[in-house]
């Protein structure tokens, strides 16, 4: 937590100089009500319904569907085809998680809560959303890394179950790329506008 203050102490001290740093910010990012003060918008997201709200939101973050399986509901932002991840993908990584939550280390828990703490923008704004949570990704490929390892060197079948997800990762995503150059164009160009290229 500390890191993360440090990181938002220039922008909180600059946002203090110039207030309307602070209103444009919220106006772009819609994450408070413009009417109320910064202290009044704390305190709404504290409220009981606005809280279990976003704890939803962030939780939601978390659902298979945007994970793995279909991403993103709009044309613009998701081929539907995959999630943030390749569907194989959910085997190195839950292996990764769960090597942390049995084996853990001072790096492990770090890149755990990394990845878990990257699902903070939804709850903040209310929305669950992959684009808000790019910063997934270097922690998924680390817990990712942790579990191929630990299949390979450690479970008696886990070279097989590593070959087999590598090749079930090659193959989804050989179909992904097929998709996104041939039928996702034709499936976008209204969200982009008619702008085939």
């Amino acid at each position: 937590f500390a890191a993360f203050f440090v990181a938002v102490l220039p922008y909180a001290i600059a946002s203090r100089q110039h207030p309307e740093r602070y209103q444009n910010f919220q106006r772009v990012y819609s994450m408070f009500d413009p009417k109320l003060t910064p202290l009044q918008n704390l305190r709404d997201v504290f409220r009981y319904d606005s809280f279990g709200d976003r704890v939803g939101a962030y939780f939601e973050s978390f659902n298979p569907r945007l994970m793995f399986f279909k991403g993103e509901g709009a044309w613009s932002d998701s081929t539907r085809q995959a999630g943030m991840f390749l569907l194989p993908a959910i085997v190195p990584i839950g292996a990764g998680i769960y090597l942390t939550l049995v084996h853990p280390t001072r790096a492990r828990l770090l890149v755990l809560a990394g990845f878990f703490f990257s699902a903070i923008p939804s709850f903040v704004l209310n929305e669950a959303v992959a684009r808000r949570m790019i910063t997934i990704l270097p922690f998924a490929a680390l817990l990712a890394i942790d579990g191929f390892r630990a299949l390979w060197r450690r479970h008696p079948l886990g070279r097989l179950v590593a070959g087999v997800v590598t090749i079930a990762m090659a193959t989804h995503f050989a179909l992904y790329y097929r998709d996104y150059l041939t039928r996702y164009p034709l499936n976008s160009f209204m969200a982009w506008e008619l702008n085939l290229g």
